[in-house]
C-alpha cells in the first residue's frame, strides 16, 4: 500500500466515524443533515453511508430516508463495555483524589438483594472508617444501596422492594415503609445523588451518586465516606457532593455514559 492509498484509507475512516458520531449524537438523521454537520458533500456523504449500510455500520431509521447506526455496532459496542474493568476505571478515578479530600472513597456493585464493596480508596486519617473490599449492605441501608434501587427500571426495582421486605422481621414491612422506600428512591432518581447521615458509619456522613454504562443503566455507586454530619442538611454539603457527582459522572463517561447526570445536594434523599 502507497503512502497516498494509506492517507486516503485514513481519511476514509475519518469522515465514516463523523457520520457515526453524527447518529450517535442525533439519533437518527437524513443525508443532507449529515453532510451539513460533518462538513461534506451530499453526494460523498451517499456514497459513505451507502457503504457503512453495507456493512452494517448503519441502518435505515424508523423514518423514510433516515439512518441510525447499525445493529453491528451496538453489538461491537456491547462486547467491548462487557470488557470494561470498573473497578479498574474507578480506582483510576478516585486514587487521584485520595489525599484532597479527607474521607474513603467506595465503589458499590450490586449483587441479588445486596450493595457489595467492590474498591476503596483512603487517605491515612480515614482509615478509622475501616470499610473493606467485600464488605455489604442490604439494597434498603446506605446510599449506595438506594442509588442502585434508584436506578433501577420500575418493575425491577418493585419486585426488589417486595423481596426485601419479606426478609424484613414481622412489622417492619409496612406501608409507610414502602412509601418512604418509594419517595427515597424517585428523590434519589431525580437529583442524583443519595446521603447517608450516619446510617453505615457512625459519627460521619456518606454521600452517593450513580454510575451509569452507555446505555443509561446504572453499574454501580461512588460513595464519599467521611463528611461532617452536621453538613449533610445545610449548604455546606454542597461542594462534597459536588466532588462525589464529577467523580461518578467521569467513571460512567469511561463507560460509554455521554449524558450528564444531574445532581442537587439541597434536594437528594438524606437516610439514617
Amino acid at each position: 500500500m502507497t503512502t497516498a492509498q494509506l492517507g486516503n484509507g485514513v481519511e476514509i475512516v475519518s469522515k465514516a466515524n463523523a457520520v457515526l458520531d453524527t447518529l450517535r449524537a442525533l439519533g437518527q438523521a437524513g443525508v443532507p443533515q449529515i453532510a451539513e454537520s460533518i462538513g461534506e458533500p451530499v453526494s460523498s456523504v451517499y456514497r459513505l453511508v451507502a457503504n457503512l449500510c453495507e456493512a452494517g455500520w448503519v441502518e435505515h431509521g424508523t423514518q423514510r430516508g433516515r439512518y441510525r447506526i447499525g445493529s453491528k455496532i451496538v453489538t461491537l459496542g456491547g462486547l467491548v463495555e462487557s470488557r470494561l474493568d470498573i473497578q479498574r476505571i474507578s480506582r483510576d478515578v478516585l486514587w487521584p483524589l485520595r489525599s484532597s479530600t479527607a474521607g474513603t472513597w467506595s465503589l458499590y456493585v450490586r449483587r441479588g438483594l445486596r450493595a457489595v464493596c467492590i474498591e476503596v480508596v483512603s487517605d491515612l486519617v480515614s482509615a478509622q472508617f475501616s470499610l473493606r473490599v467485600g464488605d455489604s449492605l442490604p439494597l434498603d441501608i446506605g446510599a449506595a444501596s438506594l442509588l442502585l434501587v434508584a436506578f433501577m427500571p420500575a418493575s425491577e426495582r418493585e419486585a426488589a422492594l417486595e423481596q426485601l421486605l419479606a426478609t424484613r422481621p414481622s412489622g417492619r414491612s409496612t406501608a409507610q415503609t414502602r412509601n418512604r422506600f418509594r419517595t427515597d428512591a424517585d428523590q434519589a432518581r431525580r437529583t442524583g445523588l443519595a446521603i447517608d447521615l450516619e446510617e453505615t458509619s457512625p459519627g460521619v456522613a456518606t454521600i452517593g451518586a450513580p454510575v451509569l454504562n452507555r446505555r443509561g443503566e446504572i453499574e454501580g455507586a461512588i460513595t464519599l465516606t467521611g463528611v461532617d454530619p452536621a453538613h449533610a442538611r445545610t449548604s455546606a454539603v454542597r461542594p462534597p457532593a459536588d466532588l462525589v457527582s464529577r467523580a461518578a459522572a467521569d467513571v460512567s463517561a469511561r463507560l460509554g455514559h455521554h449524558e450528564g447526570i444531574a445532581h442537587d445536594a439541597d434536594h437528594a434523599p438524606v437516610l439514617g
